[in-house]
């Protein structure tokens, strides 16, 4: 069947001219049922799709905070004694990047927040699961109203708004505050919102 299987139309009930098989009802669509089944995947060449199973993907949304008057970031204090980190954590089902965001600063740190831009994107895979995480850039809501979270709770300690060199006095829970609070403090790029959206979400064509 050499180049028949790269023209037919990847329909239901065709049936194979090698086993006469008749995909989708038997072993799914042609082009698949011939793959795997009398190409390489048979041949033990490469795996084969029936024996692949999709990762789990967890996503992640992590926030530097600028109080712009004073250049102060906000930080959070985590549980356990795990140390000061970024206000962020694991996006819920159904919800949406930028408002995991939101809601894990508002939690973690107390402060309401608009999101002004995206700093990276990271994905990373691994055997059996999926990593994707989002540095966000973003200032408070008002910031004559952002007073850090003073009481602690199950989220965190609390929190605290700090210049980069009062930031190298905390004991960190890693080094991504530092180098997220120096990366802004510096003037680094903060890529525009509209870089994540949605499946199928509107694109302008530029005019000529």
């Amino acid at each position: 069947v050499a180049f028949f299987h790269s023209h037919e139309p990847n329909t239901a009930h065709t049936t194979c001219p090698i086993c006469n098989k008749v995909s989708e009802v038997d072993t799914g669509p042609f082009q698949v049922h011939v793959r795997n089944e009398h190409g390489p995947a048979a041949r033990g060449e490469i795996e084969s799709e029936k024996n692949q199973k999709a990762p789990k993907l967890y996503c992640f949304a992590l926030v530097v905070v600028q109080r712009r008057r004073d250049k102060k970031y906000l930080l959070v204090q985590e549980p356990a004694n795990w140390g000061w980190w970024l206000p962020g954590g694991r996006v819920d089902s159904m919800e949406g990047l930028e408002e995991a965001a939101v809601r894990e600063t508002k939690e973690e740190g107390g402060v309401d927040i608009e999101i002004r831009g995206v700093l990276r994107v990271e994905f990373s895979p691994r055997k059996d699961i999926v990593r994707m995480r989002v540095i966000f850039y973003a200032h408070p809501k008002d910031e004559n109203k952002c007073d850090s979270k003073s009481i602690p709770d199950y989220e965190s300690v609390g929190s605290a708004w700090v210049t980069v060199q009062e930031m190298k006095k905390l004991p960190l829970r890693g080094n991504e505050a530092d180098v997220w609070l120096r990366y802004v403090d510096e003037g680094g790029m903060v890529y525009p919102r509209s870089i994540l959206t949605s499946e199928h979400a509107h694109v302008s064509i530029p005019k000529k």
